[in-house]
């Protein structure tokens, strides 16, 4: 799955640049995060999950405190688009 993260590689025959999860990668690693992979290739059970994990203290400390954390409470709000 490795493949997956090079420029320009698709699984598709017809559209995609092949740069989404390249573009995706370089991110996550500027953040010191992590994206995991999992794809299944079973009879009527075809998938592929990717879960991306960006360290929470890298960001307070590169960018001082985010505008979606209250100061006093903690709580982090987010946004869905």
């Amino acid at each position: 799955m490795r493949q997956a993260f090079e420029p320009f590689f698709t699984t598709k025959t017809e559209t995609g640049t092949g740069l989404g999860m390249w573009v995706v990668a370089q991110l996550v690693e500027r953040h010191h995060g992590e994206v995991e992979v999992w794809s299944c290739q079973r009879d009527g059970r075809n998938g592929t999950a990717f879960s991306v994990f960006i360290p929470f203290q890298d960001a307070l400390e590169s960018n001082g405190q985010p505008d979606n954390v209250d100061s006093e409470s903690g709580a982090e709000a987010v946004s869905a688009g």
